[in-house]
Parts: C-alpha cells; structure tokens; sequence
C-alpha cells in the first residue's frame, strides 16, 4: 500500500488577490500529485490507486480536489466535520467519514483501505486571542 501525502500550507492575507493567487497556485499543485500518481501507476512505479482520502475536504482546495479526483475516476473518501458542508460536492464523495484532524479520537479507522492521504487542512482563522 502506498501512503502519500500532500500537506497544503494555508497563508492568509490582507490582500485577497494574492491569497486567491496562492490558493489557485495550491490547487494547481494538488492536480500535479494527482497527475504523477497517475503516471507512477501507468509506468509501473506503482500499485494501480484507487482509494483517495481527502482531508480538509470542505474547504476551499479540498472541494477542488474532489472534484479532481472524482473526473479522474477515484473512489473518494472525505473527511469532515460535518456532511452538510459536503452537500454542494455530495456527487464526488463515496464516502463521508466525520472527524475532526485534531481530535484523533475521532479518527479511528480513517485511513483503512485508502491508496492515498491528500491533506488539504487549513487554519480556519489567523485570528489569535
């Protein structure tokens, strides 16, 4: 089994252009993982994928990624806090494990049966108290 995993640094700035320009250019880094896995598989560097877990898969990259992996034709798994901000992207998601990522409690059995971990977790806030 083939454990990968793309660890996506969430920036926050004032000026949102630059953050959208950052995100796009995260996004555009998330599709490469998932090309070269495809081109690993095909010259034979790797087990043929088929199960992806997405975390962090409500937020901005992650419904992008979804979305990415569902067209390419993989069984998808997402975690998330809650299904409901799933329901615009319900159609790319096999299946739904609910957990939070800094609570491992509630992450027993996440990763079994899955090819590959893309994490897609972000700081919800820049906000200190």
């Amino acid at each position: 089994m083939l454990w990968s995993q793309l660890y996506v640094g969430m920036i926050h700035s004032v000026d949102e252009q630059r953050y959208r320009e950052k995100m796009d250019q995260t996004f555009a880094m998330g599709v490469r993982l998932v090309e070269e896995i495809e081109k690993a598989k095909e010259e034979g560097r790797l087990m043929p994928v088929k199960k992806v877990l997405i975390a962090g898969a409500t937020g901005y990259l992650g419904k992008f990624l979804l979305k990415e992996c569902r067209q390419r034709g993989y069984w998808v798994r997402a975690l998330a806090r809650s299904t409901e901000k799933l329901d615009d992207v319900r159609d790319c998601v096999d299946d739904v494990f609910v957990g939070e990522a800094t609570k491992p409690d509630t992450l027993q059995g996440l990763c079994e049966g899955i090819d590959v971990v893309i994490s897609a977790l972000g700081v919800a806030s820049s906000r200190t108290k």
